[in-house]
């Protein structure tokens, strides 16, 4: 396995992330359950390459992307920095973005006296949740530490 690998992969995650990021504004369509599904499946997928390159790196089996950077000579650990740096500013994008959604969810509610409107803006909130906690699985946050 090359680093050259792991870094296809890292690509392939930003451009998900990035995918589902624009799909939340309104003028975007909404993102199918498959991305969600080949976000996890690239997460596996990185995870199995990452424990074999770790190993002759000298790192643990899961090692955080800033230890895999800082471990790695020229170009790599750029590429891999760079990598870090684009996965958290969507990681915050995606997070910011369901926060912005529930307050302003929030604020709708608050001011709506039709039950039927309430239950939908609950919906939604729900859905900004649930799609904030699949787009960013645990694993990816732990490996971006």
């Amino acid at each position: 396995m090359a680093l050259s690998d792991v870094s296809n992969i890292l690509w392939r995650e930003r451009r998900l992330l990035e995918q589902l990021a624009f799909a939340r504004d309104d003028a975007q369509p909404r993102p199918d359950a498959g991305v969600f599904d080949e976000v996890k499946y690239l997460e596996l997928e990185r995870s199995v390459l990452l424990a074999d390159r770790a190993h002759e790196l000298g790192l643990s089996e899961s090692p955080t992307l800033r230890e895999l950077a800082g471990r790695t000579s020229a170009p790599w650990s750029g590429i891999f920095a760079a990598h870090r740096r684009a996965l958290l500013t969507l990681r915050a994008t995606l997070s910011g973005q369901s926060i912005q959604f529930l307050r302003g969810q929030s604020a709708r509610s608050q001011s709506t006296s039709n039950g039927l409107t309430m239950k939908q803006d609950a919906s939604r909130v729900e859905d900004a949740e649930s799609t904030a906690a699949r787009a960013i699985p645990p694993s990816l946050i732990d490996f971006l530490k």
